[in-house]
């Protein structure tokens, strides 16, 4: 509920008490699932991936392990890639913004 009406540090909060807590593991894993939707929803796409691995680790036989167990690798190859973009585009801005020492 703090999640849907905008509370989303509020949120994270509640949902990382409830995995530190004594609370049922379904209670746990559906909390990891929903604290890497928030992540994802925020474009932290590694940190989504990490909340859903701790899921599959921690708690593989829930439902929402089952959830994202397929997603994972898709999103694992999209991070792979966005971060290698990003290198290649850090390399060209740096040639870019160096352009009167790289002509010389």
């Amino acid at each position: 509920m703090l999640n849907q009406h905008g509370l989303t540090k509020e949120a994270k909060v509640e949902l990382i008490e409830i995995i530190f807590s004594k609370s049922d593991d379904s209670i746990k894993a559906q909390s990891y699932y929903l604290l890497g939707s928030i992540a994802f929803e925020e474009s932290k796409i590694s940190v989504a991936l990490d909340s859903w691995r701790e899921l599959t680790k921690k708690y593989p036989n829930s439902k929402h392990a089952q959830l994202v167990k397929d997603r994972i690798n898709e999103l694992a190859e999209i991070v792979g890639e966005s971060a290698k973009e990003s290198i290649e585009n850090a390399v060209a801005l740096s040639y870019l913004r160096h352009g009167d020492f790289w002509s010389k």
